[in-house]
């Protein structure tokens, strides 16, 4: 048997959630099936950016990062929200699943006048992304 290196594969269609078969043809035109698994998680979100900020609330937007063949498409976004002043992502975190395709969402409720850090994984069935670099945010006074 040829080792797979000597194979081209096909694009493959990412959004598949299960192993899938696929065709390869080696430099011999031989025609072989392989079977496929999604083995990586994905990576971490794109752009990740502030839309708009209020007193009580933060728009936040992203794209996902780029598909490989071998990961596992991504299925959900996990958006984490700390106050500056907690030293840790460990403790007093808070947690906001965006189901994909969404690529924008609200944190609510806030306080008025206060740092916010905010930081994004995507999420696949194999695991969760490096989270992006957290963005450092202040909401503004009540009333705007």
């Amino acid at each position: 048997m040829n080792p797979i290196r000597n194979y081209t594969i096909p694009p493959l269609f990412l959004h598949s959630r299960s192993p899938r078969t696929v065709l390869g043809t080696s430099r011999e035109s031989e025609v072989n099936e392989f079977k496929y698994l999604h083995t990586a998680r994905p990576p971490a979100p794109e752009d990740f950016t502030v839309e708009e900020i209020g007193s009580r609330f933060i728009r936040l937007k992203w794209s996902p990062g780029p598909q490989t063949t071998s990961t596992a498409p991504v299925t959900y976004f996990v958006l984490q929200s700390k106050k500056s002043s907690s030293p840790s992502w460990a403790f007093d975190v808070n947690n906001v699943t965006v189901q994909f395709p969404s690529i924008h969402a609200v944190l609510e409720p806030l306080q008025p006048v206060t740092n916010y850090d905010v930081r994004i994984l995507a999420s696949n069935e194999i695991g969760h992304s490096i989270p992006t670099e957290p963005l450092a945010v202040l909401t503004l006074p009540e009333g705007r």
